[in-house]
């Protein structure tokens, strides 16, 4: 049986994880055409006559949007939800874990597994392997290498919802 048929008798969030070039896209196209279950994703905010535009300055609204719109899912008891975010940080998560936690959701995570090379031997994102990906992909958005370092340097590793309800978003003075 698979794993969601086996969920599907209780509500489900999947929080997909992953660095650009790291196959997130794919995987959440996978999840959500296996299982039915819609995706929010804070990208979807920069969305223009079919056409991102990318505005930093707005990234706050965009996540705020996001997360309204996955609580209005959980508020209809839709059974499984997918959220499609980086989510390198665990505090990213926060407001998502909580709100599963308050209509009843059970929360798994899932990070891209389809190539070896996503990895070095110590479990970390390789940065090579998703620069060359970025480079080999027409799908995605091109990350600046630079950019891609500071995203792998600064993930966290091994989730759980306790580790995500005890985070703090840092405070920057």
């Amino acid at each position: 049986m698979n794993w969601f048929k086996k969920m599907s008798q209780q509500k489900l969030l999947i929080i997909t994880r992953g660095p650009s070039g790291s196959g997130k896209s794919t995987m959440v196209e996978q999840l959500s055409s296996e299982t039915g279950a819609p995706v929010f994703s804070s990208d979807e905010y920069f969305m223009q006559s079919g056409k991102y535009a990318f505005d930093p300055s707005k990234l706050g609204i965009a996540h705020e949007w996001n997360l309204n719109r996955a609580r209005e899912a959980m508020q209809e008891q839709v059974p499984i939800i997918i959220i499609d975010n980086t989510n390198s940080k665990f505090w990213e998560m926060r407001n998502y874990v909580t709100s599963a936690q308050e209509f009843g959701y059970q929360v798994e995570f899932k990070e891209p597994d389809w190539d070896s090379g996503l990895k070095d031997e110590n479990g970390r994102w390789n940065v090579d392997f998703l620069d060359r990906m970025q480079d080999s992909s027409s799908r995605n958005k091109r990350v600046p290498r630079q950019v891609l370092e500071r995203m792998v340097g600064g993930y966290e590793y091994d989730p759980s919802v306790e580790k995500i309800l005890s985070s703090e978003r840092p405070v920057f003075k």
